[in-house]
């Protein structure tokens, strides 16, 4: 038995790859680590609520957006990481918005190369969105959205993409899939006059 955790999650004799773990606790997010992208009245703050955790806010004015990510430092692998995140998105309904959420290539949703689960108001359902320039969507009506924390689970390989959602696979993308390093990306946009905001509590992403 040893106390260190370092001996817990690695092979006696093994060099541990890059990891990180965050719970997003705290007065103010950690700038040191993240970066904050910002669209309209978007906006990015600590959630003043029992295991409100991050508040990634889109605000209630079309073309808002906020977005969280590394600023393009991306110290994951394409073909051998996996991203944990826990997270909740408010009024899942049919006010217009996009949401993605993963490994990616830039700074802002909806481009570059990543693995992301999404989720916009013309598809009630997740969708594990996959792109190497080139997009594959695969959606799932199982298990449904909601407006309650849910755990998210990409794991990247060489020729899979998996997303499990609460322990459980739902989608498994086998083209279009990532081709270059990535760091995690997080952030949702609204094209209507309707608040729309996501809470993360938690997120660990490490190389395989």
């Amino acid at each position: 038995m040893t106390d260190s955790i370092y001996d817990q999650l690695n092979a006696y004799g093994t060099v541990a790859k890059q990891r990180f773990v965050e719970n997003f606790s705290g007065s103010a997010l950690d700038t040191d680590r993240w970066n904050t992208t910002l669209g309209g009245s978007g906006s990015v703050s600590m959630a003043d609520e029992v295991d409100g955790g991050l508040l990634v806010d889109a605000s209630s004015t079309s073309g808002g957006s906020a977005t969280i990510n590394f600023n393009l430092i991306k110290p994951f692998s394409p073909s051998s990481s996996k991203l944990i995140y826990v997270a909740k998105i408010n009024e899942v309904g049919t006010n217009a918005f996009e949401s993605y959420a993963g490994l990616g290539t830039i700074n802002t949703i909806g481009g570059g190369v990543g693995s992301f689960t999404y989720l916009t108001s013309s598809n009630g359902n997740w969708q594990l969105a996959t792109t190497n320039g080139a997009w594959k969507f695969s959606a799932s009506t199982t298990p449904a959205v909601s407006d309650t924390y849910t755990v998210f689970e990409h794991i990247l390989q060489p020729s899979t993409v998996e997303l499990k959602i609460n322990g459980v696979t739902a989608m498994t993308n086998t083209d279009k899939l990532p081709d270059e390093p990535l760091q995690p990306m997080l952030g949702i946009n609204t094209s209507s006059a309707n608040s729309k905001h996501m809470n993360i509590s938690y997120i660990e992403a490490y190389n395989t």
